[in-house]
């Protein structure tokens, strides 16, 4: 399955599971979304099911180096933990 087939899925899942409102549901998009461009830009290969502690703390080091303050650090992180 594909990062653009397994975001798809979150978001209906939000939408339907979660019954989350519009904006809620982009957020959370956006925050895969970021996910997803950090493993193009390293070139993982591997689904969101193959996903490791240390590319999570890549993630993680490569959010904080963009500037990201601390909070929207803990949002992001937050939509991934219910990813």
């Amino acid at each position: 399955m594909s990062w653009p087939s397994y975001i798809k899925g979150f978001r209906s899942y939000l939408q339907l599971e979660r019954s989350l409102s519009g904006n809620s549901v982009d957020a959370y998009e956006h925050d895969i979304e970021k996910l997803y461009q950090y493993v193009q830009h390293i070139d993982f290969s591997g689904g969101p099911d193959k996903i490791t502690m240390e590319v999570l703390q890549g993630f993680i080091k490569w959010v904080n180096e963009l500037g990201m303050s601390a909070r929207s650090q803990a949002r992001l992180l937050s939509g991934i933990k219910s990813f």
